[in-house]
């Protein structure tokens, strides 16, 4: 492995749990992926923020802040998602996770937290949701639904904060949409076989942006 070889740190939601590995193998020969402590962890409950799940963007936000306490802040590029878990809405109230306005801060803390450390950021967006598919799966879920105006919503604030911080974006909302049916295996994760598209989609994009 160069010395010279970039190194990535991941930080995003399950989805990005389940194309990291397939990723961090594509890329291996020109850049270094950051192993994410808590990967294990995340996986025995894909749908709780909980070990390498970044969860929502407050966690994100946390747990960056957190590596900049210890002074672990220091990769060149910041590969990061947020959203899915921020969008998680109480059936019964309809009460979301993060409200717009606190996602959008919490994003612009983000950027301003790379580049304080002259770290690379380069944004992920959310994933589609099915409404449908989600709401079967809403007692299973205890009571959480998603819907996919949410993520467009969100999707286009984030963008929006992207473009006005020259921060890079890859659209893996709309390629995971272009793959066409039979995406998930349960109510907002992927098939293993997408996944791995997923992960060269977001290869190819890399070595675009650096």
């Amino acid at each position: 492995m160069s010395i010279n070889m970039k190194k990535i740190f991941l930080i995003g939601d399950s989805i990005s749990v389940h194309y990291g590995d397939y990723l961090s193998a594509l890329i291996k020969e020109c850049y270094e992926l950051i192993p994410r402590e808590g990967i294990k962890e995340a996986l025995q409950n894909i749908n709780m923020p909980i070990g390498g799940n970044g969860g929502d963007s407050a966690r994100v936000l946390g747990f960056l802040k957190a590596q900049e306490d210890e002074e672990r802040l220091n990769y060149d590029v910041l590969l990061f998602n947020s959203g899915l878990h921020d969008i998680k809405r109480i059936y019964e109230t309809m009460e979301i996770q993060v409200e717009l306005s606190a996602y959008e801060a919490n994003l612009r803390e983000i950027l301003k937290l790379a580049r304080v450390h002259r770290v690379m950021p380069i944004f992920i967006n959310t994933t589609p949701v099915d409404d449908e598919i989600h709401f079967s799966f809403l007692k299973e879920n205890g009571g959480i639904t998603r819907y996919h105006a949410d993520v467009i919503a969100y999707n286009h604030a984030a963008e929006k904060i992207m473009r006005e911080n020259d921060v890079a974006i890859i659209d893996l909302n709309g390629y995971t949409a272009s793959l066409g049916g039979n995406l998930y295996c349960d109510h907002v994760h992927f098939n293993d076989s997408i996944r791995k598209l997923q992960a060269d989609f977001i290869a190819v994009k890399l070595a675009e942006i650096l």
